[in-house]
């Protein structure tokens, strides 16, 4: 288990298919409240790496709820294949991580889990974040991330560009 301020989570990626992967560290915590540094990366080595001449890198759609879990703060990003570093978000996020039904979430080596009140037992909360990874191709506009039931989800005009 993460030492609490210390250590991020291993890198984990944000969706199974797509080379971005994303890591957290908890920095502190008030009030049931934790303050997490977010970072990004592009796994160049990995096999679902985009490496055709076409792909110039990822566009992200990053969200997790908000405090009072009735929405979702989001971020977008466009990460070009020419970003060889890691990428910190500018601003902490903000995860409520104890319920007053005495439920918590628990951020582990890899990625958060939860906790039923009165239970020892961990569940990993895969649907924390919904999040949307797809390429960026030099030969289309289309993002699946801004396609179908994700129709209108990825803001290109106020995507951060990272490159």
């Amino acid at each position: 288990m993460l030492e609490e301020s210390a250590e991020f989570s291993n890198w984990l990626f944000v969706q199974s298919d797509k080379a971005l992967q994303v890591r957290y560290r908890e920095d502190s915590r008030q009030n049931g409240v934790g303050s997490f540094t977010v970072e990004f990366r592009i796994a160049f080595d990995d096999k679902i790496y985009c490496s055709l001449s076409d792909c110039l890198g990822y566009y992200l759609t990053f969200a997790y709820p908000t405090l009072d879990n009735q929405t979702s703060v989001r971020s977008f990003f466009k990460f070009y294949n020419s970003f060889r570093g890691v990428y910190t978000l500018p601003n902490p996020m903000l995860l409520k991580m104890e319920f007053s039904d005495g439920s918590k979430r628990v951020l582990k080596e890899n990625g958060f889990y939860y906790s039923e009140a009165g239970s020892e037992n961990l569940f990993f909360a895969g649907m924390l974040f919904s999040s949307c990874v797809d390429n960026i191709l030099a030969s289309s506009d289309y993002s699946r991330c801004n396609s179908g039931h994700r129709a209108g989800e990825f803001q290109m005009a106020n995507a951060i560009v990272i490159n």
